[in-house]
């Protein structure tokens, strides 16, 4: 059954944000807002998938689509190329690549439609005979530029587009077929398809699509096709083979094995029959270009008199530069949580733990490094077996796990404001909340002496700076003025050079002479022995403190 493509109705977005679906959206506008959901196919069956709501992102929403016309008809005055651009119209393409058009020479040509809209033809084909040749077919519009083609071939055209500010090389392809077409000849393709896809500008990016003629497995299912896995591919032909190693080459993505699809939503050609179905056409891009991609997919009720399906292709680019931008991603794995040494069964598996650690470790013994070794002992015996840190809760809001305060507030909406009832409502909402504060500073009482008898003074400290907290940070008003600091440092490190002795060493006391016959032999100048270091071991912290928590493992290890 076919699915529908295009819907005459529009509707705003503005008037339902939960079922927000970019296909009935007016394409070719900027969407400057942030829609409760993104979007991830063209067809009514879309998953649905959340977005980032935290800031604005300006984003552009378009299509185009790629098929093999197998003839322009250019005897006819152009009447095939008219229904071919109102087909484009009412599927909202931004531009439609056509292959084996097979108008002569080079040219372009305005197409004026009915509703006003008004299409740009631009074709290539050979001098003398009505075969091959490959076109495009642009709007015009003012969020699309577009330079005419720099590359003519009948079988390559590539130009300049710049999609509302995202800049892309497009280039148009139509391959020899598989069995007439020599391999001088297929070499040759792929060598004028390097040289069309070389950036003219340094933002640009490389967009491929047309009917390559290759028959490849890793097309008929979601492969993620981008030439560096090995897929099992029982159906490739010498093109295929050609295309796939093109593409491990200059590591593009083919763009249709992203997405979970049917295969007859993949295949592109079918026979007379209906029986012998193929795909041909492909739509190759940079990973760059692959990131905003949202669906690609066949379209059956594109007619153009033709064997060939339409391939589209939905985008969602960015128009500035902050929309580009994405933050890193950050893997950080958990640390040991010390708090279970408290434990006796954990610190006794940890013990052995270290243990294991020093008798597998040959290079101990060295000085140099004996430092850095023990604590990589801790640190390995820790992650081996204490249980790593959990990530901490958030803070439940009183106000809304309240359920007393939500009937109140439901409540008072039933009554007229000003009124009687509104008032006396009112007056218990202001009870309930006073009593729900001072139910919440009554355990941050609690939690301040539990603290205080843990002495966990870095999470009381941290609790202190907590925005769901009672306490107010305090900054003092007055400060030093830096003008008298700058006075004060430059007399105390400019002052005058003392060029007598002091007295102090003229006529120096007795009790020096005293203290330089006092014997150093029990002065303790050399490396600390072991009961010095255990000493200073259980005066260290008990692992509060994110910054210190290796001291616990010091501690009881």
């Amino acid at each position: 059954m076919a699915r529908p493509w295009n819907s005459k109705k529009r509707v705003e977005p503005q008037k339902d944000l939960q079922r927000e679906n970019w296909q009935y959206q007016p394409l070719g506008t900027a969407d400057t807002r942030i829609p409760a959901i993104q979007t991830t196919g063209i067809n009514n069956s879309i998953k649905e998938k959340p977005i980032n709501n935290n800031k604005t992102i300006n984003m552009y929403t378009w299509k185009f689509g790629t098929i093999n016309i197998r003839t322009g008809n250019e005897k006819d005055e152009g009447y095939k190329l008219y229904s071919i651009a109102k087909e484009v119209e009412n599927a909202r393409f931004q531009f439609c690549c056509l292959q084996e058009v097979r108008y002569r020479g080079l040219g372009n040509k305005e197409i004026i439609l009915s509703t006003g809209e008004t299409f740009v033809f631009y074709w290539c084909g050979q001098k003398k005979r009505r075969n091959a040749g490959v076109g495009v077919l642009i709007r015009k519009s003012k969020d699309i530029q577009f330079d005419e083609p720099d590359i003519c071939d009948p079988h390559i055209m590539a130009m300049n587009i710049q999609m509302k500010g995202f800049r892309i090389r497009l280039v148009n392809v139509y391959s020899h077929t598989n069995c007439d077409g020599s391999d001088n000849q297929k070499e040759t393709f792929y060598r004028s398809l390097k040289k069309a896809c070389i950036k003219q500008h340094k933002h640009q990016k490389i967009l491929i699509c047309g009917d390559f003629n290759a028959t490849t497995a890793v097309s008929l299912k979601q492969s993620y096709f981008d030439g560096k896995q090995i897929i099992e591919d029982p159906i490739c032909n010498d093109n295929g083979l050609r295309l796939k190693r093109f593409i491990r080459e200059t590591g593009f993505c083919m763009t249709q094995t992203h997405f979970n699809h049917q295969e007859e939503e993949r295949f592109t050609w079918f026979s007379n029959d209906k029986i012998t179905r193929k795909v041909l056409d492909y739509v190759i891009a940079e990973p760059y270009i692959q990131q905003y991609v949202k669906d690609c997919a066949v379209y059956s009720d594109f007619t153009c008199d033709s064997d060939h399906k339409i391939l589209i292709t939905a985008m969602l680019t960015p128009t500035t530069k902050r929309a580009r931008w994405k933050p890193k991603k950050t893997i950080t794995s958990p640390k040991p949580d010390p708090k279970s040494l408290y434990k006796t069964e954990m610190r006794e598996k940890y013990a052995r733990s270290i243990a294991h650690e020093l008798e597998a470790r040959d290079y101990m013994d060295q000085t140099e490094d004996i430092n850095t070794n023990i604590l990589k002992c801790l640190d390995s015996a820790a992650m081996s077996v204490l249980p790593k840190m959990k990530k901490r809760k958030n803070v439940d809001e009183i106000w809304k796990d309240d359920e007393q305060l939500n009937q109140l507030i439901n409540q008072r909406n039933e009554f007229q404001r000003g009124s009687d009832e509104y008032k006396v409502v009112t007056k218990a909402i202001k009870r309930r909340v006073y009593y729900l504060r001072n139910e919440k500073l009554e355990r941050e009482a609690n939690d301040l002496n539990e603290y205080a008898s843990r002495r966990e003074v870095e999470q009381l400290y941290s609790s202190f700076k907590s925005d769901n907290s009672s306490f107010k940070e305090h900054r003092p008003k007055r400060k030093c003025d830096p003008s008298v600091l700058r006075e004060y440092f430059q007399k105390h490190f400019t002052a005058d050079v003392i060029h007598k002795d002091p007295i102090e060493l003229e006529s120096a006391p007795a009790f020096i002479e005293t203290l330089q016959n006092i014997s150093t032999n029990d002065i303790k100048t050399g490396p600390p022995d072991e009961s010095e270091i255990i000493n200073v071991v259980k005066k260290l912290k008990d692992g509060n403190s994110k910054q210190n928590w290796l001291d616990s493992l010091l501690q009881y290890g």
